[in-house]
């Protein structure tokens, strides 16, 4: 059995994660989250990630891997913030974002 990318099953652990964040963003604004359904589906979610690690982490460093979670992670819940939850970013998260964005990337030269 070919082993699938382990890019992109870290990929798919980014995309399962911010819908998993979704939901407890959206289970944050009501008055019983830790009972809601959209509580417990991200809290499912999350746990459908184990999967993935395992899969990734026996092809891939942990360095690697966290920083390709980072980066995916960090454009895909600006990006679900600001046009599904209407946030604004400001300046100043902006350059934090690209400044951290830039910091993940130099450690790349380094692994």
């Amino acid at each position: 059995m070919k082993m699938l990318n382990p890019y992109l099953i870290v990929t798919f652990i980014v995309f399962t994660t911010v819908g998993a964040d979704y939901f407890l963003k959206v289970s944050s604004g009501m008055t019983q989250s830790f009972v809601s359904p959209q509580f417990w589906i991200g809290a499912s979610l999350y746990s459908v990630t184990a999967a993935g690690w395992m899969l990734a982490m026996k092809h891939l460093s942990l360095a690697t891997i966290g920083v390709y979670y980072s980066i995916l992670t960090i454009l895909f819940l600006t990006i679900l913030g600001v046009f599904v939850f209407k946030e604004s970013v400001t300046l100043r998260e902006f350059i934090g974002i690209a400044l951290a964005i830039a910091s993940i990337s130099l450690m790349t030269k380094f692994n």
